[in-house]
């Protein structure tokens, strides 16, 4: 199976992992908002259960937050070498074919 990508591809993947971090965060803050407001009606060990399973799943998203941006800046990073590199492998491959043609015609 070939894998084809182009630079804009990868802009838009990078794109996209941001966002989708910036997105999840996002919704992660209007749920912690609304369940906040709950909290208060729970008391006891249920209350301390709802803030444990909260705060555990605000570090969840903050890792997941954190991993995305690393995709998309290891994309960043990926998509500004893909660029000249795959201009410099085209020359590469036009030189020798040139080279190879030319000799051919010269019956070399």
């Amino acid at each position: 199976m070939a894998l084809e990508a182009d630079y804009a591809a990868l802009k838009d993947g990078s794109t996209k992992a941001r966002t989708g971090g910036e997105n999840i965060a996002s919704a992660a803050q209007q749920m912690f908002a609304g369940l906040g407001e709950q909290q208060n009606a729970l008391i006891g060990q249920a209350g301390s259960a709802f803030q444990r399973v909260q705060t555990v799943m605000q570090e969840q998203l903050v890792i997941i937050d954190r991993n995305l941006d690393q995709v998309a800046e290891g994309i960043d990073q990926s998509s500004l070498t893909f660029d000249s590199q795959d201009v410099d492998g085209s020359a590469e491959i036009d030189k020798a074919v040139d080279g190879t043609v030319d000799d051919l015609l010269k019956g070399k």
